[in-house]
């Protein structure tokens, strides 16, 4: 939803102002932040519609997708520019590590991972 307000971001404004209505409507700064969580919410979006792209998601999978979206929302957080998505990326990252960080520590995960052909590079990058 999130997504389709800042595409309309312009038919937005123009409906409001021909209104003619004195209605509370966001600020510049206000339209900068959404579309600054929308690019916090991106990576997650992702995910889910690769999980869900199938009947049922790949066990061999989850790893790199968890840790793609790890990657991320770190390199989110190190950029320059510090503005209020930060909190939004450490809750992010907290949650996500509260509820899939115990994942590569499990032996089906990670061995479903280390048998799927699609995923050699992984294991290959992470013994470099």
């Amino acid at each position: 939803m999130l997504l389709r307000f800042i595409e309309l971001e312009m038919s937005i404004r123009t409906t409001i102002a021909l209104l003619d209505k004195d209605e509370d409507m966001l600020l510049p700064e206000e339209w900068l932040l959404a579309q600054k969580i929308k690019l916090v919410l991106q990576p997650m979006k992702e995910l889910t519609d690769f999980i869900s792209g199938g009947k049922y998601p790949s066990a061999s999978s989850v790893i790199i997708v968890v840790q793609v979206l790890q990657e991320d929302l770190k390199e989110l957080k190190t950029k320059k520019e510090k503005h209020a998505t930060f909190g939004l990326m450490e809750s992010l990252e907290s949650e996500l590590m509260m509820c899939v960080g115990f994942l590569e520590e499990s032996s089906i995960f990670t061995n479903s991972t280390f048998l799927d052909p699609q995923h050699n590079f992984f294991f290959q990058r992470r013994n470099s």
